[in-house]
């Protein structure tokens, strides 16, 4: 009888760890004109589909930030229907806007939002809000806990509630407080390099390279970024570090000089480009590995983008399942090779995630 009863209770507890990991996908919305519709996406890759994005009015209350693809080309729901396919699905609304700051230090339009925030999840059958403010100052330590304090209080358990976080915590953020009231956090562990560096720079590397600063070294890499938000007081097994599907592409000062931090003039000719164009097109550029910040690199002529592909998502998602940390986030889905143009599977990378959390969970039930 023991046994039985240890059995079971190792069971219970084999399949919390089995299916606790989340995959955080953000859905663009603009995808919505034709390049990723919500009817190509396979919802069983994802635990959770964020709807990128819903604004704020003046007062507070929700805000179409499209009228036209959220409610006449009905956007909302065909996204919501996805959960049809997979019952376990969560749909969540983020919201963006540039009036966070009138709207958090305001009792009235914090009220309001929460309460509009409510109507929309059941209007559209949603299961929750992402808050996607970027970012509050020093100052406005209070003013977010207290927006999110007030969402909660109107939301209650029965959905959830979520935010966006950047890689590095300021002091706007009680670490502590706000991850006793949210679900869990999705971590921006990327832009690192961009137009506005003086160098080239792995746009998320997942450890620090010998040739950073001691300045990148502290704050520019995923793992590094995790450790981070543990240290001032965040739940590590609320978080989830956030995986890019895109790479930064840079202008080199000198295109002899080509390695990682070589001088540059700004962006490239595209300053981002996708997963998919990467794989499509730049086929003919020389491919380099970094074997310390785990990150491949590409380069042609005075051209140079450092990007994730299929083997540094695969160490990516390992490592974040080794620390015990909540799980990935994706920005954005629509920039995989959804439809398998490069010859791999129908969204290459969300697949390469989902098999290293297989693979992970396969190794969990051997233990």
């Amino acid at each position: 009888m023991k046994f039985t009863v240890f059995f079971v209770l190792f069971l219970v507890e084999l399949i919390f760890k089995v299916s606790a990991t989340n995959v955080v996908c953000y859905y663009m919305s603009t995808n919505g004109y034709g390049s990723v519709l919500p009817e190509s996406i396979n919802p069983n890759l994802c635990t959770h589909l964020n709807y990128a994005f819903v604004g704020l009015n003046k007062n507070g209350s929700l805000s179409y930030l499209n009228q036209d693809l959220d409610v006449k080309k009905n956007l909302f729901k065909r996204v919501s229907a996805l959960k049809s396919i997979n019952p376990d699905l969560k749909v969540l609304f983020s919201i963006a806007s540039p009036i966070f700051t009138e709207v958090a230090s305001n009792e009235t339009k914090r009220e309001l939002l929460a309460n509009s925030a409510k109507e929309f999840l059941k209007t559209f059958n949603y299961d929750g809000i992402d808050l996607d403010w970027e970012f509050p100052k020093s100052n406005q330590t209070a003013d977010y806990l207290n927006l999110l304090s007030d969402i909660r209080s109107v939301l209650g358990n029965k959905w959830l509630l979520t935010a966006a976080l950047p890689s590095t915590p300021t002091a706007a953020y009680n670490a502590t407080d706000i991850f006793k009231i949210l679900d869990f956090a999705n971590i921006m562990s990327y832009d690192y390099f961009g137009p506005w560096s003086s160098r080239t720079g792995q746009n998320s590397a997942l450890f620090e390279s010998s040739r950073d600063s001691g300045y990148e070294k502290k704050y520019l890499n995923v793992a590094i970024a995790a450790k981070n938000w543990i240290k001032v007081g965040a739940n590590p097994s609320k978080i989830n570090m956030g995986l890019p599907f895109y790479g930064r592409q840079f202008e080199l000062k000198n295109s002899s000089i080509h390695g990682l931090h070589a001088p540059i003039n700004g962006g490239g000719k595209r300053k981002a480009a996708s997963f998919t164009i990467i794989c499509r097109d730049y086929g003919n550029w020389t491919k380099v590995w970094d074997e310390e910040q785990k990150n491949p690199y590409k380069y042609l002529e005075n051209q140079w983008i450092g990007y994730d592909d299929e083997e540094s998502i695969a160490l990516k998602t390992q490592h974040i399942l080794s620390n015990k940390y909540a799980g990935v986030m994706v920005w954005h889905i629509g920039s995989d090779d959804v439809y398998g143009v490069c010859g791999g599977k129908n969204q290459t990378l969300l697949n390469v995630i989902n098999k290293e959390i297989k693979n992970f969970n396969l190794k969990v039930e051997k233990i």
